[in-house]
């Protein structure tokens, strides 16, 4: 088992990707618990990853919520 960990804008519910846990660091930390990636970046790096390894499980770690900046 493959598991990867996205720090990042979050991983979007659609595409197949399979979340196995999902938290919010940030922001508004319930806006976070919807399975939705506003920005897409997220979303994109993990199908990137799971092109790659399509066994991959994903730890959602949503750190970037209305823009990708930290602070």
């Amino acid at each position: 088992m493959i598991r990867v960990g996205v720090l990042d804008s979050g991983i979007g519910a659609t595409g197949g990707l399979r979340v196995c846990a999902r938290a919010v660091f940030g922001g508004d930390a319930a806006a976070g618990a919807d399975g939705m990636d506003a920005l897409g970046h997220g979303t994109q790096v993990a199908t990137i990853i799971a092109r790659t390894a399509p066994q991959a499980e994903f730890l959602d770690a949503r750190i970037f919520v209305a823009e990708l900046r930290a602070g």
